[in-house]
């Protein structure tokens, strides 16, 4: 997998490093693909708007803050 090679290492610890490259690569793919999968998720379920009773009556949860997205 690497040409690389560190001093002295021997078979045994290059085969185990590349094996241990080669499953970085494979969770760094999947880790990508899952953060594609939810870039693709369609947006939610709209929320309630829940309504208060106060001392003054009534109001609705989308009435306290006047005109704000979030």
């Amino acid at each position: 997998m690497s040409a690389m090679s560190f001093p002295n290492e021997s078979d045994e610890y290059r085969a185990k490093r590349n094996e241990l490259l080669e499953a970085e690569a494979e969770l760094r793919n999947q880790v990508e693909a899952v953060a594609a999968l939810r870039r693709e998720l369609p947006l939610g379920g709209e929320s309630k708007d829940y309504e208060f009773v106060g001392a003054n009556g009534a109001v609705k949860m989308s009435e306290l803050f006047g005109e704000h997205d979030t």
